[in-house]
């Protein structure tokens, strides 16, 4: 398939104010943005453009980006990075870890800023949080065991007598058995049971749902995963079909007609992200910029899913939400 096809952006070199009866041209910075998303029309990439705006980096100006959707696969990520590399990027976005750990093993000089990727110290990306060195730097997902505490007391807000709790997560994602030992944690110390399974692919999905459904799962925790993240309208689907309330980390979830979401904000990451490219285009180097983890994190609910479950929402509960989608 043409190149084209993963890679693109439009740059347009628009000439400065005449000064000294000369021309001189504006730089236009060209910026690479990896994510899992293949719609370059997607809300956070928006945001992160509209963040740069406010910067002075002007799409079709003074910015040119170059959008390379890798579908949260690995292999498609490392083998578009290298052609990212071909059109000299001054900047690479990476979001989410197949991205990350793609950008940081194609190139050693090209600057990296990571979004959402969690255990960045323990799967090598970088040395220390305090002082990342070399040319990655950015936005950790890493969040304490307490989140998955909190995600578990929410969605027991909901379903009363919370006694079985199924866990969907992706075992091929690097220092994801961490996050997997702090929600199996949280499951005992609340009294549950915890049910794993494993969902590497998209077919492993369906599958993933009848046995909660199966083993009677009163509700789901989802990990963070690309896989899920690019299927997140089936999984909501598949959910609602096999009548199982589930809580997943992001909001696009919940939009995508899940019941709820607690975690980090992303678009707050997206927005921070911008700033760390400012900064590194205005000639600050990566390595200087410490990795930010999250400070922001929000509960999303979507009211018409639980009145699909026949499930009441304490208006409580509803009050402590920073968006409830009716």
């Amino acid at each position: 398939m043409d190149r084209r096809t993963f890679i693109t952006g439009v740059a347009t070199v628009v000439a400065a104010p005449l000064g000294a009866g000369a021309e001189t041209a504006r730089r236009v910075w060209r910026i690479g943005f990896l994510t899992n998303d293949p719609d370059a029309g997607n809300p956070f990439f928006r945001y992160f453009k509209d963040q740069l705006r406010s910067h002075g980096y002007v799409e079709g100006q003074t910015a040119e980006f170059l959008y390379v959707p890798t579908f949260g696969d690995p292999e498609r990520a490392s083998r578009l990075v290298a052609e990212l590399l071909v059109q000299k990027p001054d900047v690479i976005v990476a979001v989410a870890p197949p991205a990350a750990h793609a950008a940081k093993n194609a190139t050693k000089t090209v600057p990296v800023v990571m979004i959402a990727v969690g255990r960045v110290v323990q799967t090598g990306l970088v040395p220390d949080l305090a002082h990342p060195g070399g040319n990655v730097t950015g936005l950790s997902l890493d969040v304490g065991p307490e989140v998955h505490s909190k995600q578990l007391q929410l969605l027991g807000e909901i379903v009363r007598r919370l006694s079985r709790v199924a866990l969907l997560w992706n075992p091929d994602l690097l220092g994801i058995n961490e996050y997997v030992d702090n929600v199996a944690q949280a499951v005992r110390m609340s009294g549950a049971q915890l049910q794993s399974l494993p969902v590497r692919t998209v077919d492993d999905l369906e599958r993933a749902l009848q046995a909660a459904a199966k083993n009677h799962s009163q509700g789901i925790v989802a990990l963070p995963d690309p896989v899920m993240s690019m299927q997140r309208s089936r999984v909501a689907s598949l959910s609602a079909t096999y009548r199982i309330p589930a809580m997943f980390p992001f909001r696009p979830f919940v939009e995508a007609g899940a019941l709820m979401s607690y975690g980090p904000d992303l678009f707050a990451m997206h927005a921070r992200a911008a700033d760390y490219v400012d900064r590194i285009l205005k000639g600050s180097k990566p390595g200087d910029l410490p990795v930010e983890q999250p400070t922001k994190f929000e509960l999303v609910i979507n009211l018409k899913t639980a009145k699909a479950l026949g499930l009441t929402i304490p208006p409580s509960l509803l009050q402590r939400a920073d968006q409830v989608i009716e």
